[in-house]
């Protein structure tokens, strides 16, 4: 509890300090991104590197705490790019010193640092936002309540292994950040600081994990394999991180089985759309998120209570970027018998 609750005050004043993005920051972001990726002689496809903005500028806006990158290369090249990437990006915008790239099983996400402790958070007190289905049993489900207390209990122990790692690897915010910020976020840091380091005086937690670091170092959160005191599988928890409303649960042992078993199955699909006034890469109407659920579970299809409660929750968050954003729409289609990766 204690490292949660020094960790949130880290979080809180690195947030603090950084101010939201507004359209000419972002457009000024995606002209930095492509002057980094020409520095870095990293050569992406048009397709990638237009994703790699979108997915950037997805997390400036606080649109969605995670992305995974599959795209752009193999390991460990990938995580070594991304983390110059956002060096450079960083030495133009603030808002990139609460980026990070996390690495889990060969996988390389990028998130931000605030809204993913503060979305693990949210979801694990309020476990009604998420939808879990079972696919073990040839027949999707929705899971049971004791199924879902399970699985929220180890998505609990990845938010303390993710808690740990990052005490060890964010740095002490910069006296000149916080010389700028307001009355009130200073009145509210020291209100929360001095009972923080009262606390970590005793400890020495504080003074031992805010770190300098080297380069790669600074940008990279290495969490290892999906094998820490969890049996949850990687597809259920990128479900969770990726911010899907609806997440597929199934045993090791079924992968195969349940791969078919769903791909023979109508789906829909939900796609959560931006509609921008940026001068990104797809100015306009843009993707933010997509998943899938079976259409027996979702017969209501965009008036399913899950789905209008993912959408209130999306335009709450569209309130604080009022500039770069103008709404959001959520579009569902069917899809029949595909070959799908879960």
């Amino acid at each position: 509890l204690f490292c949660e609750t020094v960790l949130s005050f880290i979080l809180f004043v690195v947030h603090a300090v950084v101010c939201k993005m507004d359209v000419a920051e972002l457009e000024h972001m995606v002209t930095l991104l492509h002057d980094s990726l020409h520095r870095l002689n990293w050569r992406l496809k048009r397709s990638s590197r237009d994703r790699l903005a979108l997915d950037i500028a997805a997390l400036c806006m606080g649109l969605r705490p995670v992305v995974m990158v599959d795209y752009g290369g193999k390991m460990p090249q990938l995580q070594e790019k991304l983390c110059a990437v956002l060096a450079f990006l960083s030495e133009g915008s603030k808002i990139m010193t609460s980026l990070k790239v996390m690495v889990i099983s060969d996988n390389a996400y990028l998130i931000h640092l605030y809204n993913l402790q503060a979305y693990m958070e949210e979801t694990l007190k309020n476990a009604f936002l998420l939808k879990f289905v079972v696919l073990d049993n040839g027949t999707a489900r929705f899971a049971l309540p004791k199924e879902e207390t399970t699985v929220l209990r180890h998505f609990t122990c990845f938010q303390e292994h993710v808690c740990l790692s990052l005490l060890h690897d964010i740095p002490a915010p910069r006296v000149e950040d916080l010389e700028n910020m307001s009355e009130n976020q200073n009145a509210e840091v020291s209100s929360v600081a001095n009972d923080i380091y009262s606390c970590a005086h005793s400890q020495c937690l504080l003074q031992n994990n805010m770190l300098q670091y080297s380069s790669q170092k600074r940008w990279l959160l290495e969490l290892g394999t999906c094998d820490w005191d969890t049996d949850v599988l990687l597809p259920t928890l990128n479900g969770w991180l990726l911010s899907y409303p609806v997440i597929y649960i199934f045993n090791r042992e079924n992968i195969s089985e349940t791969t078919h078993n769903l791909s023979s199955t109508s789906l829909h699909q939900f796609k959560v759309l931006v509609v921008s006034k940026c001068n990104l890469p797809q100015s306009g109407t843009w993707e933010l998120l997509s998943f899938t659920i079976p259409c027996g579970l979702s017969t209501l299809g965009v008036e399913e209570p899950w789905a209008q409660t993912l959408m209130r929750n999306m335009r709450q968050k569209i309130e604080n970027v009022p500039q770069p954003v103008i709404s959001l729409e959520l579009e569902v289609t069917l899809w029949t018998c595909q070959t799908l990766v879960i």
